[in-house]
C-alpha cells in the first residue's frame, strides 16, 4: 500500500500544467497618439508594364507577379498591428496606375457592402480607400466589396477622373482591381516620378469599424497628406546580393469561423497543437461583444446559447445542437467552461466546433479558448530570480526579486505582501501563516 502511495506521490509531483491560448481578444481602443512611436512614411518602387491586366477582380494574370506588393500591416492611428492581412499590389504603364488588393477575411459571410452610385460613401462599406498626390495637391479614391467607386480632389467629391474597378470574392478573402488614370491628375504629357500615396483598409464585418494603413496617419484621420507614404514611378533597385525579397508571413490560423444557417455561427479551434490525448484539466471560452449590453436593451434579456457539436459542420449549414449549452463560469461570469467538450474532442471525437446559437452583438473574430493540460511548459521566460523560504515560529517567508518592475518605484502594501522598486528592479515578500492545532 505504501509503494502504491509513493507511486502516485512522484507520478503528481512530475506532472506539470500548460496553459495554452488558441484565438485573440479584441485588440485595444485607439492609442493614444503622443504615445505611439511615429516610423518615417515608408516608400514603394512602382515597375512598368507594357500591357494593363484585365479588370476581372481576379488577380490571376501573370502580369501581377511583377507588381511591388505592400502591406496594410498597422491601424491608421498606428497603435496596434492590423486586425486582418491585406495586400496591396501595384504596377503602371505610361498613363496609368494599376491597383490590386487581396483583402484577406475569415468572415466572408458577414461582408458589409452595397452597390450604391458613383461617389457614394463607400468608406461606410467594407472597402479600400486610396489617396495619391503629387505638385502639393491630392487626390482621393474609394471602391467597395462590391465594386462601388467613389474619387475626389481632396475631400471635394465634383472632381471625376472616369477611373474603373472590380470586384471579386474568393473564400477567405475578396479582390479588387483598379486602373487610375494619372495622367489625368498630372497635367502634362509626362508623368511625374515621384509622388505621395496611402492605402487604407475599412473594414466593418465585426460591427465597428477597423482600420489599417500602409502609412498610419497616427490619428482617426485618413486625409493627412503629410504622413503619406511616398509612391516612385520607377523599377526597383536591385536586391543586395544574397539576400531574397521579403515575403509577408501567412501563419495557419488557431480560429475558423463559419457561418450557420440557424444561428449565429460556428467557431472551430485548431486543436491539433495539444499533444494527443492529452489530459485536460479545464477549458475556458472568451466570448466578446462588439458593444456593451447593459439592462435597458432588449438584447440584455438574450440567454447566450453556446454548443459543443460532435459531428462535422459544413460551411452554411444546419447546425445540430443537443443537450445543455455551455455554462457560464464564476465568479466574474465573463467565460464558459466547456472543458468537457474540448476533453472528447481531444480524445479523438469529431470536432464540429462551438455552435453560437444565439448571442447578440457577438464580435465573431474574438473567440478565445482556454486550456490547461499535463504537460511541460516549452520557451517560458523567468519571471523572477533569487527566489528564497524561509519557514520560522509558524510563518513561511518567500522573498524574490522581479526582472521586470510591474509597478515602477511606488512602494506596494497590502495584507499580505509588501514590495518595493529601487534601480529599475523590483523585490517582494510573502508571508503566511500555518494553521494552529485544532484545541490549541
Amino acid at each position: 500500500m505504501l509503494l502504491a502511495l509513493t507511486a502516485v506521490a512522484v507520478s503528481w509531483a512530475s506532472a506539470e500544467m500548460v496553459t495554452m491560448r488558441l484565438g485573440q481578444a479584441p485588440k485595444a481602443g485607439p492609442a493614444a497618439g503622443p504615445d505611439v512611436p511615429r516610423g518615417q512614411p515608408p516608400t514603394a518602387y512602382v515597375p512598368r508594364t507594357k500591357q494593363g491586366p484585365t479588370l476581372d477582380g481576379k488577380l490571376d494574370e501573370g502580369i501581377w507577379e511583377k507588381a511591388a506588393t505592400l502591406q496594410l500591416a498597422r491601424t491608421l492611428d498606428g497603435g496596434a498591428g492590423a486586425a486582418q492581412p491585406t495586400a496591396v499590389k501595384l504596377l503602371r504603364d505610361d498613363k496609368m496606375l494599376y491597383v490590386g488588393v487581396q483583402a484577406f477575411e475569415p468572415l466572408m459571410s458577414k461582408l458589409q457592402a452595397t452597390r450604391r452610385g458613383h461617389d457614394g460613401p463607400v468608406w461606410d462599406d467594407d472597402s479600400i480607400e486610396m489617396f495619391l498626390g503629387t505638385g502639393g495637391v491630392y487626390w482621393h479614391f474609394g471602391v467597395n466589396a462590391v465594386g462601388s467607386t467613389y474619387d475626389g480632389r481632396g475631400k471635394d467629391a465634383s472632381w471625376n477622373c472616369g477611373f474603373q474597378a472590380a470586384a471579386g470574392r474568393g473564400k477567405s478573402e475578396y479582390v479588387l482591381e483598379v486602373a487610375i488614370p494619372l495622367i489625368q491628375m498630372a497635367g502634362r504629357a509626362e508623368l511625374p516620378t515621384d509622388w505621395i500615396a496611402n492605402f487604407n483598409r475599412n473594414r466593418r464585418v465585426t460591427g465597428s469599424l477597423q482600420e489599417a494603413a500602409w502609412s498610419p496617419t497616427y490619428s482617426g484621420d485618413s486625409h493627412l497628406p503629410d504622413r503619406f507614404g511616398r509612391l516612385l514611378l520607377k523599377e526597383p533597385p536591385e536586391p543586395e546580393p544574397g539576400k531574397a525579397p521579403e515575403k509577408p508571413v501567412l501563419r495557419k490560423q488557431d480560429v475558423e469561423i463559419l457561418p450557420a444557417a440557424n444561428g449565429a455561427g460556428v467557431v472551430r479551434f485548431e486543436l491539433s497543437k495539444l499533444p494527443g490525448r492529452a489530459r485536460v484539466y479545464r477549458a475556458d471560452l472568451l466570448v466578446f461583444r462588439t458593444t456593451q449590453v447593459d439592462g435597458r436593451m432588449d438584447e440584455a434579456m438574450v440567454d447566450i446559447e453556446i454548443y459543443p457539436l460532435f459531428s462535422a459542420f459544413k460551411a452554411g449549414g444546419t447546425a445540430r445542437a443537443s443537450g445543455k449549452p455551455a455554462a457560464v463560469r464564476g465568479p466574474w461570469y465573463d467565460r464558459f467552461d466547456v472543458t468537457e467538450a474540448v476533453k472528447k474532442w481531444v480524445s479523438g471525437a469529431a470536432n464540429g466546433g462551438f455552435f453560437f446559437k444565439a448571442c447578440p452583438f457577438w464580435n465573431a473574430e474574438a473567440p478565445c479558448l482556454d486550456v490547461w493540460y499535463q504537460g511541460r511548459p516549452q520557451d517560458v521566460p523567468p519571471q523572477v530570480t533569487g527566489v528564497e523560504a524561509l519557514h520560522h515560529a509558524g510563518q513561511t517567508f518567500i522573498t524574490w526579486k522581479e526582472i521586470a518592475d510591474p509597478v515602477g518605484r511606488d512602494e506596494v502594501k497590502s495584507r499580505c505582501r509588501a514590495g518595493t522598486s529601487t534601480a529599475g528592479t523590483s523585490t517582494g515578500r510573502w508571508t503566511t501563516t500555518s494553521p494552529r492545532p485544532t484545541g490549541s
